[in-house]
């Protein structure tokens, strides 16, 4: 029976009080998203701070390889420090922090300019290039990189990567007058920029007697025409006249940059096989330490030990050269290939 205080109610109403407080109905209420949910919403990558250490790592690494002469290992490094650099010279200061900024940004020139010494020490004369104009675009007048670009560009024995190469010596003597490795190189520059430019004269000479000047005419006709079609769509869009040699000028840019992309992918292509023949030399030197009960090396330690070994086997010509080289008179020591013979004249 129910008390004093109590309320009587129908069955009706005490089925509809028993459905409001229904656990079903709690469930209604919305989910706090659980841990697993947050946490997988979005990977954080490292922070900016993390970011500057992280690439300070690689680049010192980096020069670990580059002094014990594995230059490309130690360009892997370096690319490691850039990418973690490169982003934070987007940023805004403010979300860096200026002293932040300044530290992360004079680590990726570093990284750069170790890059091409690195490329330089393998003779990927392109990649150097590419390296110290990044350095150049942020640094104008940084020394390093105008003495590296023009380092490479020498090498690749172009005109227009030896007139690059030029004004980057001009400038980097104006900079350090007394630089004397800079005021030989611009030497060498220039006097291959007029032997380059005086066998260009001889040959359009000569091909003008043959059927290479009628080929050189022609591809000059194709020029002409296109500069006129290029002058049109100017003159139709509202824009500025291009004179025909900065037309001229440009046409040879855009063969040179295809040319050099052609070349990069070819030098890709070459180190892609390089890295498969060390992948099937190692393969093959594991299974060779399996059957002799020998533990397996990795492909660092193989490549130390193919080191070790070269170095002997220099060493151990070398040796014998000397050797036999006592026994020779001044005309036999003459015939001794250089170094171990006399200078050549």
């Amino acid at each position: 029976m129910a008390g004093e205080g109590d309320v009587m109610m129908s069955p009706d109403q005490a089925d509809q009080v028993a459905q409001k407080e229904s656990p079903q109905d709690t469930a209604k209420e919305p989910e706090a998203e659980s841990p697993e949910t947050t946490e997988t919403k979005e990977p954080k990558g490292p922070t900016n701070e993390e970011r500057v250490a992280m690439a300070e790592s690689s680049k010192e690494a980096g020069n670990v390889l580059l002094k014990a002469g594995d230059a490309a290992a130690a360009v892997s490094k370096y690319a490691e420090g850039i990418e973690l650099t490169e982003p934070l010279l987007e940023k805004d200061p403010g979300d860096v922090g200026e002293e932040l900024q300044k530290r992360g940004t004079a680590l990726y020139l570093a990284l750069r300019l170790n890059s091409a010494q690195a490329n330089i020490k393998q003779s990927s004369w392109l990649l150097a290039i590419e390296h110290a104009s990044k350095v150049l675009l942020i640094e104008k007048d940084n020394t390093k990189a105008l003495y590296r670009r023009s380092l490479a560009g020498l090498q690749l024995d172009t005109e227009g990567r030896l007139e690059e190469a030029r004004g980057d010596l001009s400038r980097l003597i104006q900079l350090e007058p007394s630089n004397r490795e800079a005021r030989e190189m611009l030497f060498k520059v220039k006097e291959r920029l007029k032997e380059l430019r005086q066998q260009e004269k001889e040959r359009l000479s000569a091909a003008m007697k043959g059927g290479l000047y009628q080929e050189q005419h022609k591809k000059l006709g194709k020029l002409q025409a296109a500069y006129e079609e290029e002058v049109k769509r100017l003159k139709d869009a509202g824009e500025d006249e291009i004179s025909f040699e900065d037309f001229a000028k440009k046409t040879k840019e855009k063969e040179e940059e295809l040319e050099k992309k052609q070349k990069e992918e070819a030098q890709k292509r070459r180190e892609e096989e390089r890295q498969k023949e060390e992948e099937r030399q190692l393969k093959e030197e594991n299974r060779r330490r399996a059957s002799e009960g020998k533990p397996s090396v990795t492909m660092e330690e193989w490549r130390a030990e193919a080191k070790a070994v070269a170095a002997q086997e220099k060493k151990r010509v070398e040796e014998v050269v000397k050797m036999d080289e006592a026994e020779l008179d001044e005309e036999g020591k003459r015939l001794l290939p250089w170094p171990f013979g006399h200078r050549p004249l």
